[in-house]
């Protein structure tokens, strides 16, 4: 594995986490029944940008939980 390549920019990944926030937000109307798992150590962090994008787009207000695996 190269880690050495670029495979999506900040602005990609910034732009793709925004996306996927607004299709849960399509599919699921209600934040009550959203959990955001992330994989260890770095899908963590990425779960964590989920949740604060869920909340800016429609749940607010709401507890996401948010856990690790």
């Amino acid at each position: 594995m190269n880690f050495g390549k670029e495979m999506m920019s900040a602005d990609d990944v910034s732009r793709t986490i925004k996306r996927l926030a607004m299709e849960i937000t399509e599919v699921y109307k209600k934040m009550d029944s959203v959990v955001v798992i992330g994989i260890r150590t770095r899908g963590f962090y990425l779960a964590k940008r989920l949740v604060v994008e869920l909340k800016k787009i429609g749940g607010g207000d709401v507890d996401i939980p948010i856990g690790a695996a």
